[in-house]
């Protein structure tokens, strides 16, 4: 059972991503997907980030998966590309001042910042419905055909593996020609993975898969 003061500095802490009405809205509604009966309030709270560090696990995970979603369009196309990397910045740096951030929830948030900043030129949907597990970046090349980007953090908190895929048509439309050459592949690795990157096992085909360490 949540308390009202709990209550109150989530209330206090989402608003902070939602300036009009009709984001208020959107973010409610997600809220409730996730079953939670909860008014947005343009209000403050007094010692929210300690209230929320204090929450749950289960309920700073359901704050931050309504808040990625919210973030990252809710399955529809991105259509401001610098706004969604910002939004994902603020986003990572506030979650962890409230203390409601795992070291997985920074990774994640960080490797879906860089793909929108290296693939987001082309139409792209986001499907973020099992984060933190797993996320589907949805190229669409037209009406009939789309291609992905996965990240895959299945094995995160046992390995310390992140499993990312890029397909085909993404990298070829992105690099052209070079798309598999090793500056190429390594720019990417470096770009997309920066500090984070340990050992990382690459396989082309049909697209490549990345299977990398993560340096925590």
């Amino acid at each position: 059972m949540i308390k009202d003061i709990e209550m109150m500095a989530i209330s206090a802490f989402l608003q902070q991503f939602a300036s009009r009405h009709e984001e208020k809205d959107k973010l409610q509604s997600l809220l409730e997907a996730f079953g939670y009966k909860l008014p947005l309030l343009s209000t403050t709270c007094n010692n929210m980030n300690q209230i929320l560090s204090n929450l749950s696990h289960e309920i700073k995970k359901d704050i931050i998966n309504v808040l990625f979603c919210y973030l990252t369009g809710v399955g529809h196309t991105i259509t401001e590309t610098f706004s969604t990397i910002e939004g994902i910045k603020t986003a990572i740096t506030k979650i962890k001042l409230a203390g409601i951030s795992t070291v997985q929830d920074d990774i994640m948030f960080y490797l879906t910042e860089k793909i929108i900043e290296l693939f987001g030129k082309q139409k792209f949907s986001i499907d973020s419905s099992a984060y933190p597990e797993y996320i589907d970046c949805i190229v669409e090349h037209d009406f009939y055909n789309s291609s992905h980007i996965k990240i895959n953090g299945d094995t995160f908190m046992q390995d310390k593996i992140i499993i990312l895929e890029i397909d085909d048509m993404v990298m070829r439309n992105r690099f052209g020609e070079n798309a598999y050459s090793d500056t190429t592949i390594r720019k990417c690795l470096q770009f997309i993975f920066g500090s984070y990157l340990g050992k990382a096992d690459i396989q082309i085909f049909e697209g490549v898969l990345i299977e990398a360490s993560i340096n925590i």
